[in-house]
């Protein structure tokens, strides 16, 4: 009887599958065309290309800005879970493979170039926007809820809303940085190698490589015990 409920459960595994494949590939052509289609009803251009063996999700949230041109690419092994946003205003987004964007995460561009370099990862409820340059190296990986922002608003006078006033600087996230849950990156910074944000902090300008940054504003705490080169990525003390 055990043996028989074992074969039963397999059965199912397999069956489940078998569909899955099938499955996956039309979520693929539904967000290729939902693109194609949404792009031309808001008189913007979309440059589509969505690897074959790209994961998509269920409910994919697909939002276009007037007359913009748009550049979608999403490479090899990537996965795009369910509720994930794209908020399209004319640039680009570029990722790599095996670039992993879990649920309710949001991809926002307006005129600027998002690249993930692939292998990645934006955890649940990850906001970025990007209106001029924002760049992951590879194994850079942001923990929920965290935003990565390269554009900031400032005031001119009193009756004049500071909404209209933008102002950018591009962000690079080098190879393996950790950005920790709920943690904000803003404009111009640049993050290194090796480096942990903690949870909550908010990063305003550059973090060198190999250390641990935490607070409001972000300051480093001390270096990084990394076991290929010790304190710090240079094996000396890091400076605050």
């Amino acid at each position: 009887m055990k043996q028989a409920s074992a074969v039963s459960a397999g059965a199912r595994v397999i069956a489940r599958m078998l569909v899955a494949g099938p499955v996956v590939r039309s979520r693929r052509w539904v967000l290729i065309v939902k693109l194609r289609v949404l792009g031309w009803m808001s008189r913007s251009t979309v440059d589509v290309q969505i690897d074959k063996s790209a994961r998509i999700g269920r409910r994919i949230v697909v939002q276009f800005g007037s007359k913009g041109h748009n550049v979608i690419r999403i490479g090899p092994g990537c996965k795009i879970s369910d509720g994930v946003r794209f908020r399209l205003y004319g640039g680009t987004i570029d990722l790599g493979p095996k670039v992993d964007v879990r649920g309710n995460a949001v991809l926002s561009i307006a005129g600027g170039r998002l690249v993930l370099d692939g292998p990645n990862n934006l955890s649940w409820g990850v906001t970025v926007h990007c209106a001029e340059s924002i760049h992951l190296a590879k194994f850079a990986h942001v923990a929920e809820y965290s935003t990565i922002v390269d554009n900031s608003h400032y005031y001119t006078a009193p009756d004049v809303w500071s909404y209209h006033n933008t102002r950018t600087a591009p962000i690079e996230l080098e190879q393996d940085v950790w950005v920790c849950p709920k943690a904000t990156i803003t404009s111009g910074v640049r993050i290194g190698d090796h480096t942990i944000v903690a949870s909550n902090t908010v990063v305003v300008k550059d973090v060198p490589p190999g250390v641990l940054i935490s607070g409001v504003p972000g300051k480093v705490v001390r270096g990084l015990d990394l076991p290929w080169l010790g304190a710090g990525l240079d094996g000396r003390p890091v400076d605050e």
